[in-house]
C-alpha cells in the first residue's frame, strides 16, 4: 500500500517538474530560423518558428519577444522585425503545446556597422604634360594587412593588381583619366576610390612657363611694393614654377629646350625688376631690416634653386644679375650686420666705396664674410633628405638588415647635390658646385668624385692621398666678395668662384657605412653639415668628434664594416685622435670636438677674434697668436642632469653671457691647467685640456 501510493507521488512529481522544466528551457526540437542573421543598422529580419512533430498539437498562437524592449502577439509564426542599434539581440516565441505545456523557442540576431576599407587616393602629380608619369599613393584605413589592391587607369591599360599601396604609371596620349582603385584586406571587408586627372599637350608647357613667370614680372612692377609683397611674388612665382616643371618632366627634349629658354627669360626679367625695386626701397632705410633683407635673399634665391633642382643650370647673365640683387642687399643690410660683429663704421664706409678694398677687407675677416654671406647670400641649390630608399639599397649591399634604415637616416642630415649643374660658362660648359671648388682647389677633374647618395665630394691628390668635402651651403654673391679659397678660422673654408660662395666642410669618407657601425653599436649617431658627428650612448653621455678633411689609402681593410683605432691613447699628445679604417682600407681621423660647438665659436670670437684657429685633422684649438697655447676638447660631455648638487649650485651661480662658466684645474693630473667649459646648450660640461708643446 506504501509502496503505490509513492509510485502514485513520484509519476505526479515528474508531471510537474516536467511541465515546470518546458516552460523555461528551450526545446530542441523548437528553433527560430533568422535571414539574414548579422548585419549593419536598420536590419530588416524575418524570424520563421520551426515545431517538430514531436511536440503535441495543437499549438497555440504565442507571443513574441525581439529582445530589444519590444515583442507583440503572434498571430503567425513568421514575421518581419527591424533593429535600429547595434548590439546582439536574443528574440524568442513563447506557446503552448495541446497538453497545455509552455515552450520557447530562441535565436540571436548581432547587428553591427559594416567594415568598409577607406581609400584617400593622392597622384602626385595631379596634372601635368604628356606623357605624364605619375605615382598613385593610397592611404587605406579600416582594414586588416594584407590589403591587396586593384589599379584601374581610365586610359585602356590592363588593370594591374599589387600588393604595394604606391603604384606609378604614364599616360602617353592627353585627355581626362579616372583613375579607380578597389581593395580588399584579408578578413575579405572592402573599399573603393576613384580621382580625375588630366594630361595637357606638350607643346603647352613652355607657354605656362612663360606666363607665370610673366605675371610675376608684372605684379614687381606695380607702385608702392613692400618688402614683404616682394617676398609674396616671388614666393608664388617659385611653386608655380616648380609645379610646371615637374609636370613636364618626361617630355621631350625638344620641349625641355624650350620650357628651359622661357624659364631663363623670365627668371632674368624677374632679377632685373627685383634691383629697380630694391634701389627704392633701400633709399628709405627704415624700410629695411636686417630679418627681412634675410628673407628677400631666401626668397630670391627660390627661383633658381627651382630651376636647378629641374635640371636647368643658370647663364651668367642670370647669375650676374642675382650678384647686383645681393650686392643691394648687401648694402642695405651691413650696418646691422658690422654692428653684430664690432666692425668700425669707418671700415664699413670704405667697404661701400671701393671694390678692391672690400676684397681685402673680406680675406682678412673672413668671419665677418662667413656672416655676411649668411645674411644677405642668395641660395641656389636647396637642401634634401638623402632619400631613404638610397640609404636601404646601400645598407643592403653592405649585407645589413634594413631595421636599422631609420634609425641611420635619421643621424644624417641634410645634403646637397654637389654634382647638379649650377650653370652654364662662356664656352656653353655645364658647370657643379664640385668643379668649382676643384678648379679653385687646382684639382683636375678626374680626379674628382661626388657620391650620388650623399652629395659628398672626393678629391684624389698624390701618395694615395684624398680630400673628402661637404657643402655646407652655396650662395650667388656680389663681386665684391673675392674669388678663391678662404680658411675660416673653424677651418671651415669658403670657396668663391663665378659669383658663387660655396661653404665647404670636411666629410666623413663614407657616413652610411659610419652611421652604420655606429647603429650596431647602440650608439646613436648625429652627422652635422659642419664637419661634426655628435655621439649619444644608452645611458645619457655624449661624444663628439670632428671629422677630418684628409684620408689615406693603406693596404689593410677593416674586417667589417668600420674599425677603429687610438694609436697614440696620451690625450695631450698633438697626435691623438680615434682612427676609423673603412672596409676598402681608406682610414681618416675622427678627434674630439665640442659638443657646444657654437657656443665655443662664439667665445672665441668674442675673446680672441683673428688671434684663433681649429684644426679639423687634430681637433686643436690653437691660441698661440693670443698666446694661451694649443687646447684640445675631451671627447665625452656630462649632461646637467648628472651634476652634483654642489657643481650645480656652483653653476648656477656662476654661469655669465649664454649660459657659459669656467672652471680652472688640472683636471688629468698632468701638472698643467685644463678649462671645464660648462655650456646651457647644449646643458653641461666639457673639458679642454691644455697640450704642451
Amino acid at each position: 500500500m506504501h509502496f503505490t501510493k509513492f509510485l502514485i507521488f513520484l509519476v505526479v512529481f515528474l508531471v510537474i517538474v516536467s511541465k515546470y522544466s518546458a516552460s523555461i528551457a528551450q526545446d530542441a526540437p523548437c528553433k527560430i530560423l533568422v535571414n539574414p542573421s548579422s548585419g549593419p543598422p536598420p536590419l530588416e529580419v524575418e524570424l520563421r518558428v520551426s515545431i517538430s512533430d514531436e511536440i503535441p498539437q495543437p499549438w497555440s498562437l504565442g507571443v513574441w519577444n525581439f529582445g530589444d524592449g519590444n515583442q507583440q502577439p503572434a498571430f503567425l509564426p513568421i514575421i518581419r522585425h527591424s533593429y535600429n542599434d547595434e548590439g546582439t539581440y536574443h528574440p524568442t516565441y513563447r506557446f503552448s503545446d495541446g497538453l497545455g505545456s509552455e515552450h520557447e523557442c530562441n535565436a540571436e540576431v548581432r547587428i553591427f556597422r559594416q567594415k568598409e576599407l577607406n581609400l584617400k587616393l593622392n597622384a602626385d602629380p595631379p596634372e601635368g604634360f604628356a606623357p605624364l608619369r605619375i605615382t598613385i599613393s593610397v592611404n587605406a584605413t579600416n582594414g586588416t594587412e594584407p590589403i591587396t589592391f586593384s589599379y584601374q587607369f581610365g586610359d585602356g591599360s590592363a588593370p594591374i593588381s599589387s600588393s604595394n599601396s604606391t603604384i606609378t604609371h604614364t599616360f602617353l596620349e592627353t585627355g581626362n583619366y579616372t583613375i579607380s582603385v578597389e581593395a580588399q584586406d584579408n578578413e575579405g571587408t572592402r573599399g573603393a576610390n576613384a580621382l580625375t586627372i588630366k594630361v595637357s599637350p606638350a607643346s603647352k608647357a613652355p607657354q605656362e612657363v612663360s606666363r607665370v613667370l610673366d605675371q610675376a614680372v608684372s605684379a614687381l612692377m606695380a607702385e608702392d611694393l613692400t618688402i614683404s609683397s616682394i617676398l609674396q611674388i616671388i614666393d608664388s612665382a617659385s611653386r608655380q614654377l616648380d609645379r610646371l616643371l615637374t609636370q613636364a618632366a618626361n617630355v621631350k627634349d625638344e620641349v625641355k629646350q624650350q620650357i628651359a629658354t622661357s624659364a631663363r627669360r623670365g627668371l632674368k626679367t624677374i632679377l632685373e625688376r627685383q634691383v629697380e625695386r630694391l634701389a627704392q626701397l633701400i633709399q628709405k632705410p627704415e624700410n629695411v631690416t636686417l630679418s627681412s633683407v634675410k628673407s628677400l635673399a631666401q626668397s630670391s634665391g627660390k627661383l633658381s634653386q627651382t630651376m636647378i633642382d629641374h635640371n636647368i643650370p643658370l647663364t651668367i647673365d642670370i647669375v650676374n644679375e642675382a650678384g647686383v640683387v645681393e650686392g643691394q642687399l648687401l648694402l642695405a643690410g651691413i650696418d646691422d650686420i658690422a654692428r653684430e660683429k664690432g666692425v668700425s663704421l669707418g671700415e664699413i664706409k670704405e667697404l661701400a666705396q671701393h671694390p678692391e678694398t672690400t676684397q681685402e677687407f673680406f680675406k682678412n675677416h673672413p668671419v665677418f664674410l662667413k656672416t655676411v654671406i649668411k645674411e644677405t647670400g642668395i641660395p641656389v641649390v636647396a637642401l634634401h633628405r638623402i632619400p631613404s630608399n638610397k640609404i636601404k639599397n646601400k645598407l643592403d649591399s653592405l649585407g645589413l638588415s634594413s631595421e636599422l634604415t631609420n634609425k641611420i637616416e635619421s643621424s644624417l642630415e641634410e645634403s646637397l647635390d654637389a654634382g647638379k649643374g649650377l650653370f652654364i660658362d662662356e664656352k656653353g660648359t655645364i658647370k657643379s658646385a664640385s668643379q668649382l671648388v676643384g678648379e679653385n682647389m687646382g684639382l683636375e677633374p678626374k680626379k674628382l668624385s661626388v657620391d650620388p647618395i650623399t652629395g659628398i665630394i672626393n678629391a684624389q691628390l698624390d701618395n694615395h692621398k684624398g680630400l673628402v668635402m661637404g657643402l655646407i651651403d652655396v650662395n650667388i654673391m656680389t663681386p665684391l666678395v673675392p674669388v678663391g679659397v678662404l680658411n675660416l678660422p673653424d677651418d671651415t673654408k669658403i670657396n668663391v668662384s663665378n659669383n658663387f660662395a660655396m661653404h665647404i666642410a670636411p666629410s666623413p669618407y663614407d657616413p652610411i657605412q659610419l652611421a652604420a657601425e655606429f647603429a650596431s653599436l647602440g650608439l646613436n649617431a648625429n652627422f652635422t653639415r659642419d664637419g661634426r658627428i655628435v655621439v649619444h650612448d644608452n645611458n645619457g653621455k655624449s661624444y663628439s668628434t670632428f671629422v677630418g678633411w684628409h684620408t689615406i689609402k693603406e693596404n689593410n681593410f677593416s674586417t667589417g664594416l668600420v674599425s677603429f683605432d687610438i694609436p697614440q691613447p696620451d690625450i695631450t699628445s698633438q697626435a691623438f685622435s680615434i682612427l676609423v679604417r673603412y672596409a676598402d682600407g681608406t682610414v681618416q681621423s675622427l678627434p674630439p670636438a665640442f659638443v657646444a660647438f657654437e657656443s665655443l665659436i662664439e667665445l672665441l670670437e668674442e675673446f680672441f677674434p683673428g688671434q684663433y684657429s681649429i684644426d679639423r685633422d687634430t681637433g686643436l684649438i690653437d691660441l698661440r697668436a693670443a698666446d694661451a697655447g694649443l687646447w684640445r676638447p675631451d671627447y665625452s660631455f656630462t649632461p646637467i642632469e648628472d651634476f652634483s648638487k654642489d657643481e650645480l649650485d656652483w653653476y648656477q651661480q656662476n654661469k655669465i653671457k649664454d649660459g657659459l662658466a669656467f672652471k680652472i684645474q688640472d683636471q688629468n693630473e698632468d701638472g698643467w691647467n685644463d678649462v671645464i667649459f660648462y655650456s646651457s646648450s647644449p646643458a653641461g660640461k666639457q673639458t679642454l685640456f691644455f697640450v704642451p708643446n
